[in-house]
This record gives structure tokens, C-alpha cells and sequence, in this order.
């Protein structure tokens, strides 16, 4: 089903309003029933399209803005980890740290650069 962005924002808003409503009640309840919901409708594994003359850049773009915050985590941990096995280009280490770096907070920040500059 193809849903306009106001009615995915509709459903959005009264999802929230009944697990807040629920929450009142049950708070673990709720919790545990929206994590379930999300686990079970998440992206789920990213298929790999060999035919696709395309970037895979795009893939992951797709995959990773219907994927929910577990399974973003999941794959990236992984990747990284398959990265360290391998030789990786300087430049796509500085595009990882760069990344990185401009998530974080002020505080964050400081403290990495004074763990780097120990490095």
C-alpha cells in the first residue's frame, strides 16, 4: 500500500497515542509491545541485487532508511568488524571517523580528540 506522507504521519501519531495510553498502565507492557512491533515489521536483511548496475551505495541508502535501529547497529557492527580483516583505504577510514565524529555531542567530541591525541 502506497501511503501519502500525511497518512503515514496520521498513523504514526495514533500508534504513539495508544502506547502512551497503554503506558499508563504498563509501562514494560507498552515497551515491550512497540519493540515487538518494530522487530517484526523492520527492514530484515538487506538483499544483495548482483544484476543491479547501480551503485551499491544506493542499496544500502534504501535498505538502511527502512531498517529499524537494531538491525542499523546489527549490520554496521558487523561491516566494521569485516573491515578490520581486511585492508581498508584511508579514505574510507576518514569517511567512517568523519561520520562518527559529527554525531557526536560537544562533550563526546572533546573527549575523543583527547583519546586520539594519546594515540
Amino acid at each position: 500500500m502506497n501511503e501519502t506522507p500525511f497518512q503515514q504521519e496520521v498513523a504514526a501519531t495514533i500508534a504513539l497515542r495508544g502506547i502512551l495510553r497503554a503506558a499508563k498502565t504498563s509501562p514494560r507492557g507498552a515497551a515491550a509491545g512497540a519493540a515487538a512491533y518494530i522487530e517484526e515489521h523492520g527492514a530484515g536483511v538487506p538483499e544483495a541485487d548482483f544484476w543491479a548496475k547501480d551503485c551499491p551505495r544506493e542499496n544500502a541508502k534504501y535498505w538502511s532508511s527502512l531498517a529499524n535501529q537494531t538491525e542499523l547497529e546489527a549490520f554496521l557492527v558487523a561491516a566494521v568488524m569485516e573491515m578490520e580483516r581486511s585492508p581498508i583505504l584511508v579514505r574510507a577510514a576518514k569517511r567512517l571517523a568523519a561520520l562518527g565524529f559529527q554525531n557526536m555531542d560537544a562533550v563526546d567530541r572533546a573527549a575523543f580528540l583527547a583519546w586520539a591525541g594519546k594515540q
